[in-house]
């Protein structure tokens, strides 16, 4: 009873072992780099990868993406290789098939390719069915202790298999280039826009400032204005002009005490006036001459008279010289009052002035702050441009392949044991089920009421209806 379903399960098992299709598993190792190598000392446009596990389930997430896969294709398409659009049943059955066809056709069975079509519609259901198997029979896992990635790839083909892990490794590694300069060339255009627009605007700042102080006079030499130039140099002029002017007071009073006292005053302009010296000179003769005559004892002599007259006569010129001596100088000192007086009236002016252009030095300062910030704006710009102009040939992949995937030299399925026991397992299933079944119908018939038992009377023998009928030697039913 148990012999029988077992063999059928055994045979069930080699049935489904000999008609299961074959497949290969070939494996692709990447790690993801810890270690950066930094060529230039400036950040790059794309941060790196963060050392953690949801950023590492992320990037398995993009191995495993139809995006990562349609780049596969292309990948394979470009290296000549043709990307299944159905999977082809290998199996132990077609494989002696097509051995046997091999011997008396003489032929080998070439394997269908899938022929080009015109009809956009069926080549984009191709495409997704190309996707569609790429991704169904593709896995890419993490230990969840280190940052490696491992790639396996499951065909009927072990060289396909292992040439479509290598596709997905090297596609996931040019994807991360690609999108550092795809990011790096969008943000450099992006600068070089905003660097024409930064331009345009510093320019126009500088031209309004610049012409905003050409218009109000705010030319500075020194950091100092002309207008504080010009109000420092009329004070300075002022100072000096009261200086001499009281000066000249003082010496014209001087002068006016000693005229008034019949004194000759002792003063620069006095003594050398020409006139006076050669007044002086003539009245120093006739002193002389008058002294020598009255030393001579002359006292009556004519000339005396005549030399007091003389005398005279020069002392009123010589205090006529200095009558105009000390007009000059009172007109001097008029005119060094008038010349103040204007040179105060210069210096209100020019305090004016000043004060005009404090208050436009305050608008001008207000441009040039803007100037400058604009300034600023475009030289940080068009420094981060120049460094992502740099930065756009020296990008590098954060991860790296350690490991190639090699054509597996062992199938990954079937596996003889798996089918022996699974219809092993079969077997006895259907043994065990037999079983109860056969116990079940054993009992109903043991509780039918015979007719000897209803009447009393004994009954003509009945024919044994059991499915199994029971050995009366030994008790129990017949195998």
């Amino acid at each position: 009873m148990l012999t029988i379903p077992t063999l059928a399960g055994l045979c069930i098992g080699l049935a489904g072992y000999s008609t299961a299709p074959w497949s290969y598993v070939s494996e692709a190792v990447l790690v993801l780099d810890v270690r950066r190598v930094q060529a230039l000392p400036t950040e790059s446009v794309v941060s790196p990868l963060p050392q953690e596990s949801p950023v590492l389930r992320t990037e398995l997430d993009v191995i495993n993406s139809r995006m990562m896969a349609r780049k596969v294709i292309q990948r394979l398409e470009a290296q000549g290789v043709a990307v299944l659009t159905d999977e082809p049943a290998t199996t132990l059955l077609s494989t002696w098939t097509e051995r046997f066809r091999d011997l008396f056709d003489g032929a080998a069975y070439a394997q269908r390719a899938t022929s080009p079509t015109v009809d956009e519609t069926k080549a984009a259901a191709i495409e997704r069915r190309k996707t569609d198997i790429l991704i169904s029979n593709l896995r890419v896992t993490n230990d969840g202790r280190s940052y490696t990635i491992f790639i396996t790839y499951r065909a009927p083909d072990p060289a396909y298999a292992a040439k479509v892990a290598n596709a997905f490794g090297e596609a996931y590694l040019a994807h991360q280039i690609e999108v550092q300069q795809s990011a790096t060339r969008r943000v450099g255009e992006w600068l070089g826009e905003r660097l024409v627009t930064l331009r345009a605007a510093l320019e126009t700042s500088e031209k309004a400032a610049e012409n905003f102080r050409q218009k109000a006079g705010l030319a500075e030499a020194n950091g100092v204005t002309f207008q504080a130039q010009r109000v420092a140099a009329i004070n300075a002029e002022i100072v000096a002009s009261t200086g001499a002017l009281s000066l000249a007071q003082a010496r014209l009073n001087t002068a006016i005490a000693l005229r008034e006292k019949n004194d000759t005053p002792a003063l620069t302009e006095i003594l050398a006036s020409p006139a006076i010296q050669a007044l002086r000179l003539e009245e120093a003769k006739v002193e002389r001459r008058l002294a020598e005559l009255q030393s001579a004892g002359a006292v009556k002599s004519a000339e005396i008279p005549s030399l007091f007259s003389e005398r005279d006569a020069l002392r009123k010129q010589i205090g006529a010289e200095v009558d105009q001596i000390i007009r000059s100088l009172s007109n001097e000192i008029a005119i060094a009052e008038r010349r103040r007086d204007a040179m105060e009236a210069n210096l209100r002016d020019a305090q004016k002035e000043l004060f005009k252009a404090d208050q436009a030095q305050v608008e001008a300062a207000q441009l040039e702050r803007e100037a400058n910030a604009n300034r600023a704006i475009y030289e940080s710009y068009l420094t981060r441009y120049k460094q992502t102009i740099e930065q756009d040939g020296i990008a590098a992949p954060e991860a790296q392949m350690i490991s190639m995937a090699e054509p597996a030299s062992a199938r990954a399925s079937p596996r003889l044991l798996t089918w022996l026991l699974l219809g092993f397992g079969i077997g006895g299933v259907a043994a065990a089920a037999g079983t109860v079944f056969r116990e079940a119908i054993d009992g109903a018939l043991r509780e039918v009421k015979t007719p000897e038992n209803a009447t009393g009377a004994p009954a003509a023998p009945m024919a044994d209806l059991r499915l199994f009928p029971t050995d009366p030697r030994k008790g129990h039913p017949y195998a």
